[in-house]
């Protein structure tokens, strides 16, 4: 999914006036914070702004790259003042990311340390 298209859908499921260029920068966010907690990469990630080209891929893959939408939902009903509404979205949008997170650990093999743990017999 690119900056555009998860902008394009959240604004289509939520009617706003946010600006694109703070939801470019929620995106930002949201990716940085996938990037520390989830994929811990060895790179930094650099993150978005008015100048990132609209067709850039974000980092989460199809089928979970829905999350995006979910958040995107969730902070405008923040900002918008509708905490009822808010709850709601961010619930779906924590299951979306603890379904994402859960794949990628199970898909992802991470440097497992050897750790030999003795076993005393008596």
């Amino acid at each position: 999914m690119t900056i555009l298209e998860a902008i394009s859908k959240a604004d289509e499921f939520r009617n706003n006036r946010i600006e694109a260029a703070v939801k470019i920068a929620m995106l930002s966010e949201l990716d940085g914070r996938i990037y520390a907690e989830v994929i811990e990469g060895t790179n930094a990630f650099e993150g978005y702004n008015e100048s990132t080209p609209m067709d850039t891929e974000l980092i989460v893959p199809y089928p979970y790259d829905a999350l995006y939408i979910s958040y995107l939902e969730s902070e405008i009903c923040r900002i918008s003042g509708e905490m009822s509404k808010y709850a709601i979205a961010r619930s779906i949008f924590a299951e979306k990311y603890e379904s994402f997170k859960a794949w990628y650990i199970r898909s992802h093999e991470y440097n497992k340390p050897n750790i030999k743990i003795p076993v005393r017999r008596y």
